[in-house]
């Protein structure tokens, strides 16, 4: 007998009150199932604010964090722009001098020195950038200190060979050569700008890196 006709007979059987019996017990069992899914409902409800919560209180440390990581980095590429600014400076003017060699020529006297005058800018300008490196030496990059370095070398040749040239009006230098003046001339300037926008290429390279990508 099937579920069907197992309830019909019920029914029957019972006449009115099996009816009821029967309804009543159909009332109870949507009841339950109503509260059960109700259940179902709330109790997932919470688990999913639950989840949600969890979500926004990590994307909040998580905002929190990329806000420091940004301001640090920040902070860091306004002092370090500041620090090779201030040593580019002196080696943007130290060059601007090379590139413009100054001659005397000694009368009574057929061989030509270098500018007394020329010799002692270079020297204020050298002595500038030579106090500028030394002060941030221990805060540069490595790449870069490595080629301020090979900058400073190269610099330094130029200026032994400058203060053998120099006419001081008392003891005369050495007066110049031809080969001395193609070398004040162009081979100096040529090198010491070679290595100066190896220099520059590498500071702006290394302050790109600094900048943080939103």
């Amino acid at each position: 007998m099937s579920i069907k006709e197992l309830i019909s007979t019920v029914i029957v059987s019972a006449g009115g009150v099996g009816f009821i019996l029967w309804f009543a017990a159909k009332s109870i069992a949507k009841s339950s199932f109503d509260r059960y899914m109700q259940k179902v409902k709330n109790d997932y409800d919470k688990e999913l604010a639950g989840i949600k919560h969890s979500y926004e209180s990590e994307l909040v440390l998580l905002k929190a964090k990329f806000e420091s990581i940004t301001y640090i980095s920040k902070k860091q590429f306004e002092k370090e722009l500041t620090i090779y600014q201030e040593i580019w400076q002196s080696v943007a003017e130290l060059i601007c001098l090379i590139e413009n060699p100054s001659y005397d020529e000694v009368v009574g006297h057929s061989e030509v020195f270098m500018s007394d005058y020329f010799g002692e800018e270079f020297n204020r300008y050298y002595s500038s950038f030579i106090t500028s490196f030394t002060k941030y030496e221990p805060f540069l990059n490595d790449d870069i200190l490595t080629l301020f370095k090979n900058f400073k070398e190269i610099v330094s040749d130029y200026k032994k060979e400058l203060n053998t040239t120099i006419w001081n009006g008392e003891i005369n230098g050495e007066p110049l050569t031809t080969e001395d003046v193609k070398y004040f001339n162009n081979i100096a300037p040529g090198e010491i700008k070679k290595e100066a926008n190896a220099l520059q290429m590498k500071i702006r390279e290394y302050l790109q890196s600094l900048k943080v990508e939103l």
